[in-house]
């Protein structure tokens, strides 16, 4: 009986390594949408932005705004925690990122805020990954 626990205990080992979160995790190609309610008088915007985070962590690609503006998505250094939490700033500091995900899953969910020093936009964001 002890043999039997001790390769049953043995065999589950590998699986709680498994399920640490890495940077490999989140590698790849997203989709992402976020909704953001501004302070003030400025309406409530989406974005729509397609980016690759590369093996660095860095995340470049470009944006869809609700206003019908385009343009590159301000780069993003992400890191990954192996509890799953992903954070991320953009390089010029003005954007910030809390997002969440699951090892071994396809998206993430999170909140973003973006303060310019003049405008603060903040609220939910999804992305789902579309490939490496």
């Amino acid at each position: 009986m002890w043999k039997s626990l001790l390769l049953v205990g043995v065999s589950i080992l590998p699986l709680r390594a498994e399920s640490a979160c890495t940077g490999k995790d989140l590698q790849g190609r997203y989709v992402g949408l976020a909704a953001g309610l501004a302070a003030g008088e400025l309406p409530t915007v989406w974005f729509r932005c397609d980016f690759r985070v590369k093996a660095s962590g860095r995340a470049t690609g470009s944006c869809l705004s609700s206003t019908g503006a385009t343009g590159p998505l301000d780069p993003i250094q992400f890191s990954v925690s192996p509890s799953c939490s992903v954070s991320g700033t953009s390089v010029s500091g003005i954007s910030n990122y809390s997002l969440r995900m699951q090892p071994h899953k396809r998206g993430l969910i999170g909140q973003f805020r973006v303060d310019d020093g003049v405008n603060v936009i903040e609220g939910p964001v999804v992305a789902v990954k579309r490939g490496k």
